[in-house]
């Protein structure tokens, strides 16, 4: 409320009379703004009979309404398009005809917006309309031209899709826009002068793209590419031949178990480290240390001057309003608007359709009116329809496709399009399309260079995806040698290096060829090998020790174990990202909660939502801004007792043809969560969030099918949406369900050749883990030039683990092979699995709903999804 003297009240009062003689407080067209709820209007205007605020003292013409502005210096009225007044000095408008507005004294191309002139064609602070600022994300400086909100980059800054960037320095866009840096092992991605290279951190030296320890990495010892005789070891001193006092010998290594990240408490314990950190070991405890400009957050490490989820401190998460993306600059939340969307108060306006602020921000169109072209008007004009009071083009626009209310699906990475009534997507810089999402084929490990394409990796080593490229990195302790990862110490057709082979009666000892091994190694077909930290032969020869996708076996006193590679955790049996996993966020078991109207997501260690299109983010919730009685036009803005919010404002009614549904003004003909009538809330998809959403159409609920799944059918138990062309439940048609073994190819069933596990060789299907003709590939057979007859786990071997069965050079588990089921022979038809000893018939399925029951036997094996009878377990 304003407090002052006498003089102060006549000086507020003159103010205002004056901005009342400008546009400001009159709209473009001459209109008189509408009354407020007590039907007042600001001084020296009055309330007329039609509600609107017209000039006091004046009368108009019948019918007319009075020209708002100044044509120099002296106020025109110009002919009315209702009853109003004439301006002052003017004449009163004619019945029936729309008034012209003045500018106050502005030039013909400029407007008057408060008390100064502008071109609402070019200002960035009054963008198309008086008070409409646009807005620019961080290094970004806001435009306006032709009345459309546009931004540039700062001088050093070049524009990469919707944001700013340094070609210079961002790993993300080195040097060209979408031009990711590769990964570094042992460090992080750098950019340096428009240059990919690598960010080491302390203790590590780049050699040939990697992050090594020079004082005790055998291949780059003292320095890069200065590598140690099979028979020396690699200390602080160089190559040596043996361990100084106080170090531990690792392999050629020879490192402080005390303090060493790589070896930390013993040989290829390896410390982990999330990103922007470097791993340390300090008292034989791991730990990490986050590099320079980044603060430890939740277990990772954020830049709180502009990370938007940890903005200023961590978890200071920043709101991302509809139609716009969050941004944090020196510690400081803001969001930047959409093209084509402007700033009005804490929400990204389109002043072009937006009924409650059309042609400028707080202008409401009169019930029964709709916004066109950012006027008022009674009528949508040809070609757009009336949704809620907004003229949109069902046809193009993402937020109501093919029917209001329906709002276009937009994927991580990618933004929401409709064309030609269909929902689609367009991926950001750096990303491609794959079925229903946007992926990084230069770097996903799923889709390395092309959709679908998954990296594989050999026994001991990790999948990479480096500039679209599959590629493997070998665990520590072992040495990549002719596409496998192996022992140089100890591995007898690799002795030393990758083209020393051992003779027949001799073994290898620490990289060297020896007739007998030394205590405490024990011969293993032919490797001497220390059978209590050894991962291959842990407690015993041929023990080999696994581990889970992303974790790397180890051995310890003779008992298996696993650890996690760098950016993971170890969670019970799993290795997780350490900072991405909404179900171990942060920590083990910490689950995000799930969210209506969004998908919950975990980003450096602190749970967070990623908000469907058309809601925003309040808090942890994603709510609408235009619909929320409790977030109205702003989070936290909460409408009054019996009123509703309608288009971001609190009202006391609803506009017509939409129903208060507790507060909400919704249209229960298009309302997913109102369909028909007040909480009948339509039903997701069968067949997952992924495949499409609920819509209310026509009063009916029905659901909207992404790309990758575009067919629409009806189960017994629901709706879901599938691809006719490949979804085994639904080959060719809605009811073809494919038989036991069969796939759909091309909307066709066809039986499978192999089972799953076996691929055909030589026209024979074999699991080349197992078969030692085919040993790790076709054609490759055991018990030649010395190797062992057997194979297991896709190597050959002089003979079979613990727990596995030599069925004629094949070291198989009886109990889950399909070539030897139960006995050694017993070999499954390509309808069936073998399950528990027993060969079982399957279903091919694309979702575990296929498989029917309240609680089905649905199965993950390799690249398959398979329904097996109930009760029976999973191979």
């Amino acid at each position: 409320m304003f407090h002052g003297s006498t003089k102060d009240w006549a000086l507020l009062a003159v103010g205002l009379v004056l901005l009342c003689a400008c546009s400001s407080n009159l709209d473009p067209d001459g209109a008189g703004y509408p009354c407020d709820a007590n039907q007042e209007c600001a001084p020296g205007f009055s309330c007329s009979a039609d509600n609107r605020c017209v000039r006091e003292g004046l009368s108009g013409g019948a019918g007319g309404s009075a020209g708002s502005g100044a044509s120099g210096g002296t106020e025109s009225g110009g002919a009315g398009g209702v009853a109003g007044s004439a301006g002052s000095g003017g004449v009163a408008g004619s019945a029936g005809e729309a008034g012209s507005a003045g500018t106050g004294g502005c030039p013909d191309n400029q407007r008057r917006c408060g008390d100064e002139c502008v071109n609402t064609q070019l200002n960035p602070d009054h963008c198309g309309a008086c008070d409409t600022p646009c807005t620019a994300p961080p290094g970004a400086i806001p435009t306006c031209a032709q009345g459309r909100c546009d931004f540039s980059c700062e001088a050093g800054l070049t524009r990469c899709g919707d944001e700013c960037v340094d070609l210079k320095a961002d790993p993300d866009n080195c040097n060209a826009c979408g031009s990711i840096c590769p990964a570094v092992t042992g460090g992080e991605p750098a950019c340096v002068a428009g240059v990919c290279g690598s960010n080491c951190g302390s203790g590590r030296t780049e050699c040939s793209g990697s992050c090594v320890d020079t004082s005790s990495d055998p291949e780059n010892c003292g320095g890069c590419a200065t590598q140690c005789s099979a028979a020396q070891v690699c200390g602080p001193q160089g190559c040596v031949d043996d361990c100084p006092t106080g170090y531990t010998q690792c392999g050629q290594s020879c490192v402080d178990i005390d303090t060493n990240a790589g070896h930390c408490g013993g040989c290829n314990q390896a410390c982990n480290a999330p990103n922007h950190a470097e791993a340390v070991c300090s008292g034989k405890t791991c730990d990490f240390q986050c590099l320079s400009g980044f603060e430890p957050c939740n277990g990772g490490c954020v830049d709180t001057d502009d990370d938007p989820n940890n903005c200023g401190a961590c978890g200071n998460s920043c709101v991302k309003p509809a139609h716009g993306s969050a941004s944090c600059s020196q510690a400081q939340c803001g969001f930047s608007c959409d093209p084509g969307y402007v700033r009005c108060g804490n929400a990204c306006i389109a002043i072009d359709s937006d009924p409650q602020h059309c042609g400028g921000c707080g202008v409401a169109c009169d019930a029964g009116e709709v916004c066109s072209a950012g006027k008022c008007t009674d009528t949508c004009p040809g070609g757009t329809k009336d949704c809620g009071g907004q003229c949109t083009n069902t046809a193009s626009d993402p937020g109501n496709c093919a029917g209001c209310g329906v709002a276009c699906p937009e994927p991580a990475h990618g933004t929401a399009v409709c064309s030609d009534s269909m929902c689609t997507f367009d991926c950001e810089g750096g990303y491609s399309r794959c079925g229903g999402q946007c992926r990084a084929l230069d770097s996903d490990v799923d889709n390395c260079g092309s959709c679908g394409n998954r990296c594989t990796a050999p026994p001991g080593a990790s999948a990479l995806c480096s500039g679209g490229s599959c590629d493997f990195q070998c665990g520590p302790g072992l040495t990549e040698c002719n596409g496998k990862c192996v022992n140089l110490n100890t591995n007898k057709l690799f002795c030393g290096s990758c083209s020393n082979a051992c003779e027949t009666d001799q073994v290898c000892l620490s990289g060297s060829c020896e007739t007998d091994c030394t205590a405490p190694t024990t011969d293993c077909d032919g490797s001497c090998v220390n059978t209590t930290s050894d991962p291959a032969h842990c407690g015993g020869c041929n023990i080999e020790c696994t581990a889970p996708a992303f974790g790397t076996p180890t051995c310890d006193t003779g008992s298996c174990d696993f650890s996690c590679g760098p950016g993971y955790v170890r969670c019970a049996d799993k290795c997780v990202p350490a900072q991405g996993d909404p179900d171990n966020c942060g920590a083990c078991d910490n689950v995000c909660p799930s969210v209506s109207h969004g998908s919950r997501i975990c980003q450096s260690g602190a749970c967070g939502v990623a908000c469907d299109s058309g809601y925003s983010q309040c808090g942890s919730s994603c709510v609408s801004l235009n619909s929320d009685p409790a977030n109205c036009g702003s989070c936290g803005n909460q409408c009054g007792s019996g009123m509703v919010c309608v288009s971001g404002m609190c009202k006391m009614d609803c506009p017509g043809g939409r129903t208060d549904c507790g507060g909400e003004c919704v249209d229960t003909s298009s309302n997913p969560d109102n369909c028909n009538t007040c909480g009948n809330s339509c039903a997701e998809p069968i067949s997952g969030d992924e495949s499409g959403e609920p819509v209310c159409a026509g009063s009916t609920c029905s659901l909207s099918c992404g790309a990758a799944t575009p067919d629409l059918c009806s189960f017994g138990s629901g709706m879901g949406c599938v691809d006719k062309q490949t979804d085994p439940g639904a080959c060719g048609d809605c009811s073809t369900r494919c038989g036991e073994g069969e796939r759909c190819v091309s909307g066709s069933c066809q039986a499978d050749a192999c089972a799953p596990g076996l691929v055909k060789c030589g026209g024979v299907c074999v699991d080349r883990n197992t078969d030692n003709g085919n040993c790790g590939s076709c054609n490759s057979g055991c018990g030649l030039l010395g190797l062992g007859s057997r194979c297991q786990a896709g190597s050959c071997k002089f003979s079979c683990s613990s727990g596995k069965t030599d069925c004629g050079g094949d070291c198989v588990d009886v109990m889950q092979s399909n070539q030897h089921c139960g006995a050694c022979g017993n070999r499954c038809d390509s309808g069936e699995v073998c399950s528990a000893g027993t060969c079982r018939p399957f279903q091919y399925a694309s979702g575990c709903w296929e498989c029917g029951g309240a609680n089905p036997t649905c199965c993950v094996l390799g690249s398959s999804l398979l329904c097996l009878p109930q009760g029976v377990p999973c191979p």
